[in-house]
């Protein structure tokens, strides 16, 4: 196998999982985003990473080292990333002219998210294949199949939860109040799943962490839903006062 196609077997095994979660969610907008903006803010999920691993350098350097508890590294790494998920989305975001829907919001945060675990996936890619033969291959799909119901699973779902508290910060109010509940909950999600991954190493290793990001799937399809539901109020509504007219 020559070192041009598994460099694209690896940038598409990257991508995948996240595209894959993106669309999932993506049939639950009633308004769909652009895909202008919905690429760029993916774009600047990517991006992100960049900070995120110089942050969790230093948090690494000067804290965890330090601190022989294990909850405190984890924890504070989590922050980090869904901090600067969060900050990628809102910044790509804030000021374009079509983030007008409640549902854009998580929508964004997931495309941001998601173009952060893109970036990580090809990181665990490129460790996985480190010869390019047909025993990569196998080790390639391998850590595709782990990243999505692992890793990229998890960044789609605590960015969900941050985008449904996003929304509610931008439509209703208050906002710096509602942000810090979204990213306290996604630091939570995250920080339990990692401490499950390192609980549970060996033949357990993706049981319980699976079915933990399954137990909290069914919370953000129904945050997708509360926020669907609006969305059609608002449409009915609008189309009485319409009538009207």
């Amino acid at each position: 196998m020559t070192t041009a196609i598994m460099f694209a077997l690896i940038l598409l095994g990257a991508s995948l999982p996240g595209i894959l979660w993106l669309v999932f969610f993506l049939r639950e907008d009633l308004h769909p985003v652009p895909r202008r903006l919905l690429v760029y803010t993916f774009g600047a999920g990517a991006l992100s990473s960049l900070f995120v691993l110089t942050f969790q350098f230093v948090f690494h350097e000067l804290v965890a080292e330090r601190i022989a508890w294990l909850i405190v590294p984890l924890l504070g790494l989590a922050v980090i990333e869904e901090t600067f998920k969060f900050l990628a989305a809102y910044f790509a975001a804030w000021r374009d002219r079509d983030f007008r829907e409640p549902m854009s919001a998580m929508v964004l945060a997931l495309a941001a998210a998601l173009g952060f675990a893109g970036v990580e996936n090809l990181f665990a890619l490129s460790g996985a294949a480190e010869m390019f033969d047909f025993s990569s291959l196998y080790s390639v799909g391998y850590v595709v199949l782990v990243r999505f119901v692992g890793a990229t699973m998890l960044h789609a779902l605590a960015a969900g939860i941050v985008g449904y508290y996003w929304a509610k910060a931008t439509f209703k109010g208050p906002f710096l109040r509602q942000i810090l509940i979204g990213l306290a909950w996604a630091t939570g999600i995250h920080t339990a799943f990692n401490w499950l991954v390192v609980r549970y190493q060996g033949e357990d290793l993706l049981l319980y962490p699976a079915l933990f990001l399954v137990f909290i799937l069914f919370f953000v399809v129904t945050d997708f839903e509360i926020l669907r539901e609006n969305e059609r109020y608002s449409d009915a509504l609008s189309g009485v006062r319409h009538a009207e007219k």
